[in-house]
């Protein structure tokens, strides 16, 4: 009977593990500890489901370990006093999370740009630093990162970038949060990064930022979720990696305070499943420092940064409401930018909208042109020295717990 008793609470505690696991709860750890002084367990080691792909956020996990939710719960039972899983179709072997991830294991994630629907500059504090407000948004253009975990003595990551002068030594926004990881998880594992870039530099769009967050996201996801969603966002509130980083780390709509690193999440605005955005980036770049200097404190826009936000929560993007803070000394800075935006915001183009994102040097327009996208970039490009137009979208993660998929 004792046995029959000890086979029963197995199934039933496997059972509940894996469906912790598949509602993707932070309760594993409470099913090793049920599992270990309900049975009299003093080892116990997590398994591993052999050919079987497992997905963390949209990320696919390639032939690695199972390094998320599902492995953490099909735990202990087969591993300890010589008690077997009764179910012969499942495969295991022996293989603990965190540092002990395979080798190999790999995921791919998309990394997305960013806009700021309006952008306010509150004053300048005392550290040198600026307070804003600003409503962030996600976009549906962005880069791709893959991470792979690499062999346990490994001491160092190793980043490769398909864009020449793109650093890959640590002052590289990705090698940092890499480094915050290991920091704060305690996790001492190192990767393989693959970063194809197309978020262009100095535009305004987040992409360094975007690239931090992500392989922060993705580090965790492959050593097993050692943070939850909100930890995550906690341990990325570092400007080690960005200002920008954590709004990356929330679910794509936020409102930004402080140097931008208080995030506020914003529930999905009400704008149409069509509504087109052109990003229009200039050949030249604006440097953030040399904007901030430009900026006269006294010229700014005195409307209150919540009623803004008040205003895209009512009415989505179907207002006149557009406001930043950055634009003026940005045009000063370069003054070819100011007429780009004059060019963008002309009736016979036609957009709903027209603003500068961050800092610049990217203009984004909202809506679709008059006489269509091709006349529009034709004639954009005829009259600027223009690097890029990509028309997108507005996007934002399907979870917590999942990362952007690329539209």
């Amino acid at each position: 009977m004792a046995l029959r008793r000890r086979v029963l609470l197995q199934r039933l505690l496997i059972g509940a593990a894996v469906l912790t696991a598949a509602m993707n709860l932070n309760a594993t750890q409470a099913a090793f500890a049920t599992l270990r002084s309900t049975l009299g367990m003093t080892q116990f080691s997590s398994v591993q489901l052999q050919h079987v792909p497992q997905r963390a956020g949209h990320g696919l996990v390639q032939r690695g370990p199972c390094a998320c939710g599902l492995a953490a719960g099909i735990v202990c039972c087969a591993l300890t006093r010589g008690c077997r899983v009764p179910w012969p179709a499942v495969r295991t072997r022996l293989c603990a999370v965190g540092d002990s991830v395979a080798a190999g294991t790999a995921m791919k994630l998309f990394s997305p740009a960013k806009i700021n629907l309006f952008l306010r500059i509150i004053r300048r504090r005392e550290d040198g630093y600026h307070d804003l407000a600003s409503l962030f948004h996600t976009v549906a253009f962005g880069d791709e990162l893959q991470l792979e975990v690499l062999p346990e003595g490994a001491e160092k990551d190793e980043l490769k970038c398909n864009l020449p002068g793109v650093p890959v030594d640590e002052s590289n926004l990705v090698i940092r949060a890499l480094n915050l990881f290991r920091e704060k998880s305690g996790v001492k594992r190192h990767f393989g990064i693959k970063l194809e870039k197309s978020i262009p530099a100095q535009a305004g769009m987040g992409g360094g930022s975007s690239n931090a967050a992500t392989a922060f996201f993705g580090a965790n996801a492959l050593c097993g979720n050692p943070a939850s969603p909100q930890e995550l966002l906690e341990w990325g509130d570092d400007p080690v990696i960005g200002s920008d980083a954590t709004f990356f780390l929330s679910e794509g709509t936020a409102y930004c305070t402080g140097r931008g690193e208080i995030v506020t999440p914003v529930d999905a605005l009400k704008i149409r499943p069509d509504l087109g955005i052109y990003l229009v980036k200039p050949a030249y770049g604006i440097s953030t420092p040399a904007c901030f200097k430009a900026m006269d404190l006294k010229s700014l826009s005195s409307v209150d940064p919540e009623d803004l936000l008040k205003t895209f929560q009512d009415k989505g993007t179907s207002h006149d409401s557009w406001v930043n803070d950055l634009e003026r000394p940005a045009f000063q800075v370069n003054p070819n930018l100011g007429e780009l935006k004059t060019f963008l915001a002309s009736k016979e183009l036609g957009f709903e909208a027209v603003l500068m994102s961050g800092s610049g040097s990217t203009i984004y327009c909202v809506g679709d042109p008059q006489g269509g996208a091709a006349n529009f970039e034709a004639a954009t490009k005829e009259r600027f020295d223009i690097e890029g137009i990509w028309k997108t979208q507005l996007m934002r993660r399907p979870s917590p717990s999942e990362w952007y998929s690329q539209v």
